[in-house]
């Protein structure tokens, strides 16, 4: 299927949706720590994934930093992103940064995947 790379800044939290990801059929880069170093953005730079997925459940700021830091790349302004969960206000500030984006919950997470997937990427000049 695809390479994802997962946001979620607990690792017990994110690994129930890590495994329906794997499950769906997509290989998953799994990012949370909010401690990660060189490596860690390095890796996510060179596997260049074709979806991202941030949980905004925990540390909605980083979650945006990342996806920021992610699209200021032009190689990687393409690859779909998905916010899961979130309390409302959390939501709306990243509605508010990144409209482009896809936001979603747990139980639509793989349906709304598939379809970032299938359509062609939004403009983000």
């Amino acid at each position: 299927m695809a390479r994802v790379v997962y946001v979620h800044w607990n690792g017990a939290e994110g690994k129930a949706t890590v495994r329906a990801l794997r499950e769906a059929g997509h290989e998953i880069l799994f990012h949370f720590s909010q401690d990660a170093g060189a490596p860690t953005w390095k890796a996510m730079k060179e596997w260049l994934p074709e979806a991202m997925v941030v949980s905004l459940s925990r540390l909605p700021s980083h979650g945006r930093q990342v996806v920021t830091w992610f699209w200021e790349a032009k190689s990687r302004r393409s690859v779909p992103v998905l916010f899961v969960g979130g309390e409302p206000e959390k939501v709306a500030v990243a509605k508010k940064a990144f409209p482009q984006a896809t936001f979603t919950s747990e139980a639509r997470l793989l349906a709304d995947l598939a379809r970032s997937l299938a359509r062609p990427a939004p403009s983000r000049s």
